[in-house]
């Protein structure tokens, strides 16, 4: 039997029967117990890991500023925009002979670097 016309059809066919079948099951048998809901607060004691723990604080620290959705928008927002102003460093700083520019980039790193340290110690300060 030839691979690719024939027992790749049969191989996709029975994955996609075994997919649908674990769905149905997953669908049909519901945990009993409470609900999931993604904006409820992390349970006392839950930590992420070190390199998860400086978002988590953040988000933690927004949330008691603005509560409810708007402290998670805000979070979610915060991060984009770090990331974005991350990726465009390398533009930021192009024809500027004596590096002016590039100096104001390299305060701004170094500020948002120790707001992830703080952030993160603060946040295995507030565990224990």
């Amino acid at each position: 039997m030839p691979f690719l016309p024939n027992f790749l059809r049969k191989d996709l066919a029975m994955w996609l029967i075994s997919l649908n079948i674990l769905a149905l099951l997953a669908s049909s048998f519901l945990v009993a117990g409470q609900t999931f809901d993604p904006l409820a607060p992390a349970p006392v004691g839950i930590h992420p890991e070190w390199y998860f723990m400086s978002p988590f604080e953040m988000l933690k620290l927004l949330g008691v500023v603005l509560q409810g959705e708007a402290g998670e928008i805000a979070g979610i927002l915060l991060f984009t925009l770090g990331i974005v102003l991350w990726i465009l460093i390398p533009f930021y700083d192009r024809g500027k002979e004596f590096g002016q520019r590039a100096r104001a980039a390299h305060y701004f790193g170094l500020l948002a670097v120790f707001a992830l340290l703080a952030t993160t110690v603060i946040g295995y300060w507030t565990i224990r």
